[in-house]
């Protein structure tokens, strides 16, 4: 059964919403994230709900998108509050800060395939990553790059997400590792044997970057993958650790670097290291 979205305060109390005491539109929340003017937007597989500081509800315009249509799994904003709206079946959809829909990328009017995961650089370019490979459009949002296996570290054709670091670094996951891109056009990467993931059906969920420098993989089936400054591996399942269970999904670093570990039917998971 499918709740909505839940906060938890410095307390230690907890507050859920719901379509019965909130504005959500639907119990059954895709995707969670703040826009640069505080607002909290949420993605559902009806559309867009949004809060503001002062807790007042409101919906994105439908001029231009019928978001109800639409089942949103990822938001990205740029910092003038331009938000990207990873959005199945349809694609990938420019948002302006007041609501008016700038773009929507497709297969059929762009090199983006469906769309799974997005992010932007620190230059402002975006990188989609689906099932088409990785596609990379730039700041001005005119010109597109393309990768492929055969012209890059990818591992696969098939890209399940993509995050940037504090270096500028792009990262990507797919069914057979990880592949990373630098500011240099240099590409390294890490195969799944690698990584320690002992499945043969498992991939990467998430990506996340803690403040010691570590990075943090979501996987199916292998629990959360850990590589080290140090560069070696370690990881938690659900056998020896916290997690409830080995099917992480998404990933949290919170500002006093404590991890969040949400699970397919397996609630949140809370890590504090000393």
């Amino acid at each position: 059964e499918f709740q909505g979205a839940s906060s938890l305060s410095s307390d230690g109390s907890w507050m859920t919403y719901t379509p019965q005491n909130s504005g959500l539109l639907n119990h059954r929340v895709l995707a969670v994230s703040f826009a640069p003017d505080g607002c909290l937007w949420f993605g559902h597989v009806t559309g867009i709900s949004v809060m503001s500081p002062e807790s007042n509800w409101f919906t994105a315009s439908k001029e231009g998108l019928d978001y109800w249509d639409l089942e949103v799994n990822s938001i990205e904003f740029e910092q003038d509050g331009t938000a990207w709206l990873v959005a199945w079946p349809d694609g990938v959809y420019r948002v302006r800060p007041d609501g008016e829909v700038a773009a929507l990328y497709t297969p059929y009017n762009s090199p983006v395939g469906l769309g799974i995961g997005f992010a932007i650089d620190r230059d402002g370019c975006k990188w989609f990553a689906n099932d088409g490979g990785i596609q990379m459009l730039d700041a001005a949002n005119e010109n597109w790059t393309c990768y492929g296996p055969e012209d890059s570290g990818m591992l696969g054709f098939w890209v399940g997400c993509a995050k940037v670091d504090k270096q500028n670094r792009k990262w990507f996951s797919s069914s057979e590792g990880v592949a990373v891109l630098d500011d240099d056009g240099n590409w390294s990467r890490y195969t799944a044997e690698e990584m320690g993931m002992d499945d043969d059906d498992s991939y990467v969920w998430d990506i996340e970057f803690d403040r010691d420098g570590r990075v943090w993989f979501a996987t199916l089936y292998c629990g959360v993958r850990i590589l080290n400054t140090d560069g070696t591996w370690t990881g938690y399942k659900s056998i020896d650790s916290g997690l409830s269970n080995d099917y992480v999904t998404d990933i949290l670093i919170d500002g006093q670097n404590r991890k969040w570990f949400a699970s397919s039917f397996g609630g949140l998971a809370l890590l504090v290291e000393d």
